[in-house]
């Protein structure tokens, strides 16, 4: 079984939106403060017409990405994965942790005895 730790958090876009949005919240409460409730419904508007704006903006960039906008990412340590030296990004589990995983599967019942024999075989065959 391969144990490891990670988290999400929000994207960069996300996180400007979100600072954007908590800015204009903190003026319109200024607004309030320092001129009364009157003068805050023309910042409430501007406030709220940006808001809307952002959103179009964000759903239509959403609609026409092949994939959609990213809102979170993922950041994960696994135990029992080592770095391929020709690849920093993507790793392999060693072979002893992949075969103890796949047995794993098979004693769960998750994949069929054809499905791990011809696994086991194309771990077996890669380079050890």
């Amino acid at each position: 079984m391969i144990f490891g730790s990670g988290g999400s958090r929000p994207s960069k876009p996300m996180s400007a939106l979100s600072i954007l949005w908590t800015l204009g919240v903190v003026c319109l409460i200024l607004v309030v403060i320092a001129a009364g409730p009157q003068a805050a419904l023309p910042c409430f508007i501007a406030l709220f017409v940006v808001g809307i704006i952002g959103s179009i903006i964000y759903n239509v960039a959403n609609i026409s990405s092949e994939k959609g906008v990213n809102t979170e990412s993922f950041d994960f340590k696994v135990e029992g994965f080592q770095r391929d030296s020709g690849d920093a990004d993507v790793g392999e589990p060693d072979f002893a942790v992949r075969l103890r995983d796949l047995e794993e599967l098979r004693k769960e019942g998750l994949i069929s005895e054809d499905e791990y024999k011809a696994k086991r075989q194309q771990i077996m065959s890669d380079q050890w």
